[in-house]
């Protein structure tokens, strides 16, 4: 960054020592061309040649106004450059957070799934909600007071972010989420309405499917999301 600013510097102070004396000259020759083919030298280009040769005090003043032409540009162009890294910095940031808020909703999304089809629960067939919601051709009744199924990481930041940057997982999730809430509100199973089940094992599987895809392409390709690479 140092030797990029010294370099700056020197380009802006020297290159007006060279562009002075190469306009000056290429303006003497275009007249002396001009006015032996045309005769008289238009007004225009009379006031940019010189009549005289070129004075120490004419020097510096175009120094001067050169000089502050190129700081003026580069200072322009250092604004835009800050402001665009600005925005890549922000981008992936929203990345990240994206992608850790989608972590945290699969691992409960997953831990949900267990619950739904009995896994890693003594008397698992019994506490079955597949079996009982879309196998069985009549519910039987049963209470479930302790098969409860978690769901705070469908909270407000996670719900607006993965809508805003994945609709399609957010409007998916968000019907994931809302049977499983019916399930929650209701003690009874018999008390469950049954038809929006159908299928829903199914659904829970292609979704967790879905997000494991998208974290691992997103993680393997365009982005990488390590938080110390955002520095």
């Amino acid at each position: 960054m140092k030797k990029d600013i010294i370099k700056i510097i020197l380009l802006i102070t020297i290159v007006p020592l060279f562009l002075i004396p190469f306009v000056y000259y290429s303006i003497l020759v275009v007249s002396s061309i001009y006015r032996p083919i045309f005769g008289n030298i238009p007004e225009w280009l009379f006031k940019i040649s010189f009549v005289d040769d070129i004075t120490i005090q004419d020097f510096i003043g175009q120094y001067f106004v050169i000089v502050g032409i190129e700081v003026t540009g580069f200072l322009s162009y250092a604004i835009y450059k800050l402001s665009t890294v600005s925005l890549e910095k922000k981008e992936k940031e929203m990345q990240v957070k994206f992608i850790i808020s989608l972590k945290e909703v699969l691992e409960e999304i997953e831990g949900n799934y267990n619950i739904y089809v009995g896994k890693g629960f003594p008397n698992g067939d019994k506490y079955n909600f597949y079996q009982y919601l879309e196998v069985y051709n009549e519910l039987k009744q049963w209470g479930y007071n302790d098969r409860k199924f978690k769901l705070s990481k469908w909270n407000k930041e996670n719900i607006e972010l993965i809508y805003q940057r994945g609709g399609y997982f957010g409007v998916k999730i968000d019907n994931a989420y809302s049977k499983l809430k019916h399930i929650n509100e209701n003690k009874n199973i018999l008390n469950l309405k049954k038809l929006q089940f159908i299928d829903f094992r199914d659904e829970i599987i292609t979704l967790i499917t879905d997000i494991r895809n998208y974290i691992g392409n997103v993680e393997n390709n365009k982005y990488k999301l390590e938080l110390e690479r955002l520095d």
